[in-house]
């Protein structure tokens, strides 16, 4: 009997000690859950945030696309409005070209230059934004036709064919003077341009040099004409490039 009583004494004692582990434990368990709980919730967050950083990305790279698409579609019309302005430079060029310093020469001996010639000198005054005479009401015939004119600066004009690199300056103008031209320019240009009688056919009929120089004046009007339509598209394609460039980076 005492043996048995020892027993049950000791399976109690067991029991109580077994309860203290297993509150120990259930600590231990409830601190576990907790901190596993908030790793998953940390999960959850990093993954929501991933998934809207994600969305942010696959955003800037749709518009990216859409935004080379649009440059590239203005590319296209720059690259047009470009077409039809190239026409005017092989113009003027190939007016140049066909000039000769012997061309020049000759009209600088002669000792009353036509009316045509001289008013093609005015132009590339006018272009080289050289001074002209001041004005002072003159007629002027040119085709058999008699105009209500001004004096032209054909005095100023010779000073400047005077210059052993004239001809080298009308080829530098058309390579990069040409982009500089402004509407100031261009108006005091027309005002010769659109003379009926302001023609290459004309000018043939005076000198192979006038006949280039007033077919190089007209062309660098028409040139700045076209010009004027493409380069604000440069400017703001340039822009746009720039932007999306900045947006690639940030992908």
């Amino acid at each position: 009997v005492n043996l048995g009583l020892d027993k049950l004494i000791q399976g109690a004692k067991d029991v109580e000690a077994m309860k203290v582990v297993l509150a120990a434990e259930q600590v231990k368990l409830e601190e576990a859950t907790l901190s596993t709980n908030k790793m998953l919730e940390g999960l959850e967050v990093s993954s929501a945030e991933a998934k809207t950083e994600g969305e942010q990305v696959a955003g800037i790279k749709s518009r990216c696309e859409a935004d080379a698409e649009r440059i590239a579609s203005e590319k296209d019309s720059c690259s047009n409005d470009l077409a039809k302005a190239q026409p005017f430079v092989d113009e003027a060029n190939a007016a140049i070209n066909s000039i000769k310093p012997a061309h020049i020469g000759e009209i600088k001996k002669l000792a009353n230059p036509s009316d045509i010639i001289k008013l093609v000198f005015d132009c590339v005054l006018i272009l080289f934004n050289l001074p002209l005479n001041k004005v002072q009401a003159n007629k002027i015939t040119m085709a058999k036709t008699e105009i209500n004119w001004f004096e032209p600066s054909f005095k100023q004009a010779l000073l400047m064919m005077g210059g052993a690199n004239f001809l080298n300056q009308l080829v530098e103008f058309g390579n990069t003077g040409k982009d500089l031209m402004n509407d100031e320019t261009i108006e005091f240009l027309s005002v010769y341009i659109d003379v009926e009688q302001f023609t290459p056919a004309v000018a043939k009929n005076a000198s192979t040099a006038a006949e280039g120089l007033c077919t190089y004046v007209r062309a660098m009007k028409y040139y700045h004409e076209a010009s004027k339509i493409v380069k604000p598209k440069l400017e703001a394609l340039a822009v746009a490039e720039g932007q999306m460039e900045a947006a690639n980076k940030a992908l």
